[in-house]
């Protein structure tokens, strides 16, 4: 079952973005495009802020939060850690506990993390793949923004993927149209590049209030008058985002469109 809360969030600004799927060689690592994708939006965040990256499987949490581990932020190494069903009940209360306290910054996780989290510092989320429903989205997006302070949310999006996650669907028989409805909807979300985002979702769950165009906090109604690349963006590459304010208060990238 799933549960959702207040689908309209108008303090967290959210995106998609084409996800690098090509392997990268990094400091003689090979790695996947998408956690470089993932080490350049967590630079692009206060060095205080927590966050957690979504992925789909446990395999994916344990390898991304491994590399960036060994990742930088301001001169120190990013604290990470993963979590997911598969660990030991101990392991995963110890990992809630010291991402709470603030001893880990960064929690790679699986679905299996999120309830019962209330932690004020949260200032980001990243989707390493896509949710498989809408309601899964709302609800890890929420736990960002908690004392209504703006928030960033990431959702690294191809349509190969997507593709993945239907393998993986048809793998498990149970309620396999109900989930496919679900996948559904959330991909269309993806793939829209023309509504504001914060709409779609009210409108998803029959929400009948409306923002207005233009609400400057999502990448469909962001203006991309002004954009420019930091200093330390044009350094390093953009990590195939598009290009942004040099705030890290607002993210707002241009309409190139997806391939």
């Amino acid at each position: 079952m799933e549960f959702c809360t207040n689908s309209h969030t108008p303090n967290l600004y959210v995106s998609i973005l084409d996800k690098i799927l090509e392997d990268e060689t990094v400091s003689g690592q090979n790695i996947e495009g998408s956690w470089r994708q993932i080490h350049s939006f967590i630079l692009d965040q206060p060095s205080t802020s927590a966050g957690t990256v979504y992925c789909m499987t446990q395999v994916q949490c344990e390898k991304v939060a491994t590399w960036l581990s060994q990742q930088e932020h301001t001169g120190a190494l990013i604290t990470t850690a993963h979590y997911h069903g598969g660990m030991i009940s101990s392991d995963r209360s110890q990992v809630y506990k010291d991402f709470m306290t603030g001893k880990i910054r960064v929690v790679v996780a699986t679905n299996a993390f999120g309830m019962g989290v209330d932690k004020a510092d949260v200032g980001w989320i990243v989707h390493h793949t896509m949710p498989q429903s809408i309601e899964a989205y709302v609800q890890e997006i929420g736990r960002a923004g908690r004392v209504g302070e703006q928030a960033n949310c990431v959702l690294l999006f191809s349509p190969k993927n997507l593709q993945n996650i239907k393998i993986v669907f048809q793998k498990n028989t149970e309620n396999q149209e109900s989930k496919r409805s679900k996948l559904k909807e959330m991909a269309k979300y993806c793939f829209n590049t023309k509504d504001c985002r914060h709409q779609m979702l009210l409108d998803h769950f029959g929400d009948q209030l409306k923002v207005s165009r233009g609400c400057k906090m999502c990448d469909v109604c962001a203006t991309p008058t002004g954009l420019v690349l930091t200093e330390a963006q044009e350094k390093r590459g953009s990590g195939g985002k598009r290009p942004q304010r040099s705030s890290h208060s607002s993210l707002e990238p241009d309409q190139r469109k997806r391939r």
